[in-house]
């Protein structure tokens, strides 16, 4: 429902009673600019879509790891970005609410979640502009190497625009060599630095304490909750009475074109009647909030441990702080102490107060938060888990999964009550068939190269050397992993082609990722009847009826493990069995026979039709 005439006057009000301009802006202030505002996933694959392709939302490709696993492709999608923001010309409505902070005794200040600096682009002051989530135009290290953050202004990126990939070279840290990385605030960020918010933030608590009682009118334009940080804000600093300004909205999208009550908004402070919509005043609490419902101080806590770092890193009540502010926490830095000193008594955490100031962190072995309680027996089914399929899982499943396996392990250790689970292990075994052999060497990194694009389905490029010595590079398409004793075998296709191979991973040289958009995986694979056809026992999925004789002493086991489910077992003369069974042929069936040596004979096979 639009705005009555009745509270645009009182926002007029307060506007011309106004000291000070605190405006907070999200996402939507950037839209009139022609910049996107990712709303949802169709919102970023409309801009993006080849992340629509490879399936990536945006909490996928916004965080650190992206980096790691894709380099090209986040770079990709950030490059982009910066390059659109420095064509964006901003729109008219900023320079109206320009025009406004020049006739206030204080000016304004801003507090933007927006990486683009299309506030700095459209002439405010950037002394009195805070950047929650950083800067798409500063650069940071990614290997973390120290604090420094540079400017981007050196990095022109060339970006594939049907791949979404960096063609250019990738930017690299100037003081170690490792690969740089935007300066903002990404999803499951611990490593942003935040030298440069934090020297904005104190320059707009000084501002706030300059306007100290006189009036400030608070905007917000644009500001959502699916990332609440400026809705936050917002409320605190405007209370009691915040209200809105939507971009997206017909008010604003009015804003300086024409007859529109925004279009009058110079008029309006020298006396016509007019339109803003703003928060109420309010002293200015610097420090933010300084009391909280049991839910917000539930959700501070839990936002907190997620922060604290696993041993050896840590971080300071001031790291910690300044993060929570920018993630839309307003809580003093006292608050945060206190909660820190609440949470190491109670917790798993270790507070380092050999000199100031205190850094935290979770000791190693820390019981994660993820799991308030396992049983003995889920410790033990963990236990065993994480012992027989490590090999058969995703790396980045078995890392999300430590938490878990750490205790587990923990609740399983000799000074614990749970002795009988912890004593089953030592109770079972499996055992080899035949000659045990030691499994052998896969290179490092090749595993969890191949299990991540299986799990992905995305195409490898592989190193491999046969068994006959013969190297070959090769694209292939990664259907299925399987376990033959000791040895790991890769089922794929080999690009080009329609059948499947099985590749040893102890042969493969070096492993990469071909290409980050996922394959549509054949229908006409299926890894059960691909075993059930032979195919690892080097046989091409053939029946055949076989017959043979056994000594009586040597095939007896056959009448307990029968060869298959048709298997007939008939007395004959000399102390020998006559077995007859519909088998798949193989090689593996003609060692297996050989193997018995003259307690076998008369092997006969016939095709099955």
């Amino acid at each position: 429902m639009p705005p009555t005439e009745a509270q645009w006057n009182r926002a007029l009000d307060y506007l011309r009673a106004a000291q000070g301009l605190l405006i907070t802006a999200g996402a939507g202030m950037g839209v009139d600019s022609g910049l996107p505002d990712f709303r949802g996933k169709e919102g970023l694959w409309k801009a993006y879509p080849a992340l629509r392709q490879a399936r990536l939302d945006f909490k996928r490709i916004a965080q650190p790891e992206a980096f790691d696993r894709w380099p090209a492709l986040a770079w990709g999608f950030y490059g982009h970005r910066l390059s659109m923001y420095r064509r964006a010309v901003p729109h008219a409505g900023f320079g109206i609410l320009l025009r406004w902070a020049e006739r206030l005794p204080h000016g304004a200040f801003v507090f933007t979640s927006n990486v683009d600096g299309q506030f700095q682009r459209a002439g405010f002051d950037p002394d009195r502009i805070l950047e929650c989530h950083g800067s798409l135009h500063w650069m940071q290290c990614h290997a973390h190497c120290r604090s420094r953050i540079w400017p981007a202004d050196g990095f022109e990126p060339d970006v594939d625009p049907h791949t979404c990939r960096l063609r250019s070279p990738l930017p690299l840290c100037p003081d170690c060599g490792a690969l740089a990385r935007p300066n903002v605030l990404m999803f499951n960020d611990l490593d942003w630095e935040m030298a440069r918010m934090v020297a904005q933030r104190d320059r707009l608590n000084a501002w706030l304490e300059s306007v100290g009682g006189d009036r400030l009118a608070v905007i917000e334009l644009g500001a959502g909750q699916a990332i609440p940080s400026v809705r936050h804000f917002s409320l605190r600093t405007g209370h009691p009475h915040p209200a809105h300004q939507r971009p997206r909205q017909r008010h604003f999208s009015a804003l300086g074109r024409g007859p529109g009550r925004h279009g009058a908004a110079d008029a309006a402070m020298a006396g016509r009647p007019h339109l803003i919509h703003t928060g109420g005043f309010t002293r200015p609490a610097p420090d933010m909030a300084k009391r909280s419902s049991t839910l917000e101080t539930t959700l501070l806590a839990l936002e907190m441990l997620r922060r604290i770092p696993r041993a050896p890193r840590s971080i300071t009540a001031g790291e910690l702080h300044a993060q929570l502010v920018a993630s839309g926490f307003e809580r003093d830095l006292r608050t945060i102490q206190r909660q820190l000193d609440m949470l190491s008594t109670h917790l798993g955490i270790e507070r380092d107060d050999g000199s100031a100031p205190y850094r935290y962190r979770w000791l190693p072995h820390a019981r994660p938060l993820a799991i308030p309680h396992l049983s003995p027996q889920e410790s033990l089914l963990l236990k065993l888990a994480e012992e027989h399929l490590r090999p058969l899982l995703p790396a980045h499943l078995m890392k999300s999964m430590e938490g878990f396996f750490v205790q587990a392990r923990h609740n399983l250790e000799p000074d614990g009550n749970a002795r009988l689970e912890r004593e089953w292990p030592s109770k079972i075994r499996t055992v080899a068939t035949s000659q045990p052999l030691l499994p052998p060497k896969i290179v490092p990194g090749v595993l969890e190269t191949v299990s991540e694009a299986l799990y992905h389905n995305h195409w490898l490029r592989l190193d491999y050397k046969n068994a006959a010595g013969r190297r070959t590079t090769v694209e292939v398409m990664p259907l299925g992993l399987a376990q033959q004793g000791p040895r790991l075998y890769l089922v794929c296709r080999y690009r080009g082609f329609d059948n499947e191979r099985s590749l040893a991973l102890h042969r493969i040289l070096s492993a990469g990722q071909a290409s980050t958009i996922p394959f549509d995986r054949p229908r006409d694979f299926d890894l059960a009847q691909y075993d059930a056809d032979g195919r690892f026992r080097f046989g091409e999925g053939a029946l055949v009826r076989l017959r043979f004789r056994i000594d009586r002493r040597t095939g007896h086991h056959l009448r307990e493990t029968p060869l298959s489910k048709d298997q007939t077992v008939t007395e004959c003369d000399g102390d020998r069995l006559e077995i007859a069974a519909t088998v798949v042929d193989s090689a593996m069936l003609d060692q297996w026979l050989k193997g018995f040596g003259d307690a076998v004979d008369g092997v006969q096979k016939e095709a099955v039709a």
